[in-house]
């Protein structure tokens, strides 16, 4: 079983720094004192490291792990504890401003369940952030090609369920909610390209605009709910 990681665990992942500061530009413009936010799956309360300091933010954390919670908590962040995201209601009783669920519903047997507890916590005029991952890229699909497997892990316990293309991963966010924007990310360290030295990060970003079904490590969605 890999060991569940704690403390600054992006600090030499520029490609994750970028990912949350790709966060924090979509939601700036909805940002203001006292807006509520509710970040499903959110761990250590790694996006609350990256949101403006400058803003009185109301931000909540549900995740299952009490430790991460706890070093969330440190940061400032509302805490909940849930056990089980696939069956388990969310123990919150109000409405948010903002909903965040980043790279959280591949994990989850039924995403569903999930996702129809989100429209039911967000406020009418609220938007949710959903990003999900690639794991059809060139590269991951060279992998396949040489017995490696999509992520190497096989399988090992919290690693993804689910696989969807960027297509499937548009018509699912666009089944339930309706997306106001749309952003594709890159990582190309571990389990990408530029570890290869095959393409430096801002070709790949070009690239990844071009050809996001080869290329984009994943897509970030901002929504809002369907009226």
């Amino acid at each position: 079983m890999k060991e569940m990681m704690y403390g600054d665990m992006y600090k030499e992942d520029r490609y994750v720094r970028k990912r949350y500061s790709l966060y924090r530009d979509l939601l700036l413009p909805h940002l203001k004192d006292n807006t509520k936010i509710l970040d499903i799956g959110g761990y250590m309360g790694n996006l609350l490291d990256a949101l403006p300091k400058d803003r009185k933010l109301v931000y909540y954390d549900l995740d299952f792990d009490q430790k991460a919670l706890d070093i969330a908590k440190a940061k400032g962040a509302k805490t909940i504890k849930v056990e089980d995201l696939d069956s388990e209601r969310m123990p919150v009783n109000e409405k948010f401003d903002i909903i965040v669920a980043t790279e959280l519903f591949e994990h989850l047997k039924n995403p569903e369940f999930a996702v129809n507890q989100i429209k039911g916590l967000i406020k009418s005029d609220g938007v949710i952030l959903i990003s999900l991952p690639n794991e059809c890229t060139i590269f991951h699909r060279l992998m396949c090609l040489i017995g490696k497997g999509i992520d190497g892990t096989g399988f090992d316990p919290y690693y993804h369920l689910h696989f969807p293309t960027i297509r499937q991963s548009r018509e699912f966010v666009g089944k339930h909610f309706n997306i106001i924007e749309k952003r594709y990310w890159v990582h190309g360290g571990e389990g990408g390209l530029a570890k290869m030295n095959l393409m430096p990060d801002s070709l790949l970003e070009k690239t990844a605009n071009w050809f996001p079904g080869l290329f984009s490590r994943g897509t970030v969605f901002l929504c809002r709910r369907k009226q």
